[in-house]
């Protein structure tokens, strides 16, 4: 039985990518995402706060099942909190 998770709500999603320096780029540049580690052919780390995404290269464009199309990612505390009603 594996040991419970010091923080159950966080995951490392690990995506597939078929074309690694695209995914990099537009992580990088259009998400603010920073690269971790070494840069590699076929597989990328990108990390931006406390989120990390990792992507392995696959040619394979087999379509996941639809449940598993959108990436589970560990919520984040609220920046700005709307106004009270009547504030």
């Amino acid at each position: 039985m594996a040991l419970p998770a010091a923080d159950p709500g966080r995951s490392t999603p690990v995506l597939p990518s078929p074309d690694i320096k695209a995914t990099r780029d537009f992580y990088r540049d259009q998400l603010g995402f920073g690269l971790v580690g070494p840069e590699m052919d076929d597989y990328l780390i990108v990390r931006r706060n406390e989120m990390e995404i990792h992507f392995w290269k696959s040619d394979d464009r087999v379509k996941l099942p639809r449940r598993h199309n959108v990436p589970f990612l560990r919520p984040c505390r609220t920046i700005v909190a709307a106004p009270k009603p009547g504030a």
